[in-house]
């Protein structure tokens, strides 16, 4: 896991390709629009393409709100 500060990104994680993320929904930093769901714990996936993917958790506004009770 990196801190997402490290690559000019806002506050919060990122899991690289390979690595045991919690459930959740993850995005892909280098190609918006690609989101993975992970209903257990498990690996996110490799990118395939040569380059080492990395994944943002997502946060949905109803989560942020739940958070905040």
């Amino acid at each position: 896991m990196l801190p997402a500060h490290e690559l000019g990104l806002s506050d919060g994680q990122l899991y690289r390709a390979g690595e045991l993320a919690p459930p959740g929904e993850y995005e892909r930093v280098d190609r918006p629009g690609k989101t993975i769901i992970l209903t257990h714990p498990d690996y996110l996936p490799a990118s395939l393409d040569g380059t080492v993917a990395l994944y943002m958790p997502v946060v949905r506004a109803a989560e942020l709100i739940n958070q905040q009770s």
